[in-house]
């Protein structure tokens, strides 16, 4: 005990301290650590996820989902579907004159039949049944239909 007061008193005048006193710092230092990770109580046991669940639709609601979008074209909202790897729905003069939400519930239908909704950029395009120009989107990225 001698030697570190004689080291502290050294470094306060200046002189050369013994090398004892900084083994003796180097000791506590450790010393905290250990005391400061053996005092850290456990992180609480994570809780798993629960996976996701898989899409899972009936026959009796898929085929029902289908019956509304081919009623929807027998009242000629539409003239086709196209069911290629970017969905296309031809829409007639019929369409126009509908109510927005009623639009939206028809190409919502033909969007949720062809994907599950994972990929937000994943669209359904509209188009124009006379002029082949593209009138309007559904996607999840823009929160529905939008028209131009």
């Amino acid at each position: 005990m001698k030697n570190v007061l004689l080291a502290t008193a050294d470094r306060h005048t200046g002189a050369k301290a013994e090398p004892y006193f900084f083994l003796f710092l180097v000791l506590i230092a450790v010393a905290g650590v250990v005391w400061q990770i053996a005092s850290t109580p456990p992180p609480p046991e994570a809780t798993p996820t629960p996976p996701e669940p898989e899409r899972y639709e009936s026959p009796e609601f898929r085929a029902a989902r289908l019956d509304y979008i081919q009623k929807c074209l027998n009242l000629g909202v539409a003239s086709k579907v196209d069911w290629g790897p970017q969905p296309c729905v031809w829409v007639s003069p019929t369409f126009y004159f509908l109510p927005f939400d009623e639009k939206q519930t028809f190409v919502g239908a033909v969007y949720a039949h062809c994907y599950d909704g994972s990929n937000a950029f994943d669209e359904v395009i509209l188009r124009d049944k006379f002029s082949g120009k593209q009138i309007g989107h559904y996607s999840l990225w823009s929160r529905g239909l939008k028209m131009k």
